[in-house]
């Protein structure tokens, strides 16, 4: 990052008229789930992410609002914005005014896919929760303070990509020419037909999406992405391989490994896939989680 967040944090300072913010601490792009207390005392402060360059960044700003009369209830009142910055344009996406208990205030940065939500005071969401977040190379998440020694900042997640492979082709091209040329029955295109999720507060859905089966010369198949996810799509590429198969003595039952959508967790045992190349499916089976996929050969 080298002196991107200090320029963003001045900048920051600049574009909303408070007074130059200094940077309290940089955090990995990578994190998930990012928690900042700050003292009523402490002056203006933001968070800045999306941060490409000195002049493109997405950001939230909280200051308390002086002259404001203490409440036993409610404490003091502050402002929360929420802004993105793309050069010399400054987009307001949400602007509030609340009340926090106590003398400090608390704006807790979670990311969900491709959104982050913002969460200020006790229960207070900004920008309906549906705030574009890009995570460009290179970028990181910067926490500025006029006055960083008020500040306290909780990193709750620091999640981290699980490493896949690559299919052996060059291109989409080269993986639809073997697959025209494949004799296996059980080796092609598949599209995710439907679901079952029994759990849905450990499992969601990620829409639909196109996956190949390709035979590794072992008796087992990988697994490998092509397109589709809603969410998550900008953790896969195409050709990148999303699970593999393992045979077992059961003909058309293999155990599974599979790399979730989120790219967070390898799910390596316990579960289990059937091939069926009559009815043309593939089905992954998770028994742990109470779900299955199954997917259909397309022609």
């Amino acid at each position: 990052m080298g002196v991107l967040p200090v320029l963003v944090s001045a900048l920051v300072g600049a574009a909303s008229g408070a007074p130059t913010c200094d940077t309290v601490c940089t955090v990995p792009a990578e994190v998930t789930d990012l928690t900042v207390h700050v003292r009523g005392d402490s002056g203006p402060w933001s968070l800045a992410w999306d941060c490409a360059d000195s002049v493109h960044y997405c950001y939230a700003e909280v200051r308390r609002i002086d002259h404001t009369k203490w409440d036993d209830t409610y404490g003091q009142q502050w402002q929360a914005r929420v802004l993105r910055r793309a050069g010399d344009s400054v987009a307001m996406l949400d602007r509030r005014v609340f009340a926090a208990a106590g003398d400090s205030c608390g704006l807790r940065l979670v990311r969900h896919g491709d959104c982050v939500r913002l969460r200020v005071g006790d229960t207070l969401t900004l920008a309906d929760g549906k705030i574009p977040c890009a995570l460009p190379a290179g970028s990181a998440i910067t926490v500025n303070a006029a006055r960083p020694g008020q500040v306290r900042v909780l990193a709750r997640e620091m999640a981290t990509l699980v490493p896949v492979s690559e299919a052996r082709f060059a291109d989409m091209e080269a993986l639809t020419a073997y697959l025209e040329r494949a004799r296996d029955a059980a080796e092609g295109f598949y599209r995710l037909l439907d679901r079952d999720m029994m759990q849905p507060a450990t499992v969601q859905s990620d829409g639909r999406y196109d996956l190949a089966l390709v035979a590794d010369g072992s008796g087992g198949y990988d697994i490998v992405h092509i397109d589709g996810g809603e969410v998550t799509r900008r953790h896969w590429r195409p050709l990148q391989v999303r699970g593999h198969l393992t045979p077992t003595p059961f003909a058309g039952n293999f155990d599974l490994v599979w790399i979730d959508a989120l790219r967070r967790h390898r799910l390596d045992s316990d579960n289990y896939a059937i091939v069926d190349p009559v009815t043309g499916t593939l089905t992954l089976f998770f028994p742990l989680y109470a779900s299955h996929l199954r997917l259909a050969r397309l022609p």
